[in-house]
């Protein structure tokens, strides 16, 4: 019986800019022999790995896609905008 899933989850989708703490991404996937997770550059962040955990800290806003066999989930980060102190005036 195959009864393969893929659980990709990221604890937060939307990081500040320049934030050291990052976006963790876990996977926890089942009958499947590996996966891989990409980012939308397709670079490849984790080859094999059928579950597992990345800290990422994009400075634009950038989809990750986990692959495992002929299934994919994806989790967009988003990343936020610089505040710029100037627009605070005080009166």
């Amino acid at each position: 019986e195959s009864n393969s899933g893929i659980l990709f989850t990221a604890n937060r989708t939307s990081i500040s800019p320049g934030d050291a703490t990052g976006a963790k991404l876990t996977w926890d996937t089942d009958g499947f022999a590996s996966c891989t997770l990409k980012d939308d550059s397709q670079k490849t962040l984790s080859a094999d790995a059928v579950d597992g955990t990345l800290t990422v800290s994009p400075s634009q806003k950038t989809t990750y896609t986990l692959t495992c066999g002929n299934q994919s989930k994806s989790v967009t980060i988003s990343v936020g905008r610089v505040p710029k102190f100037k627009e605070i005036t005080p009166r």
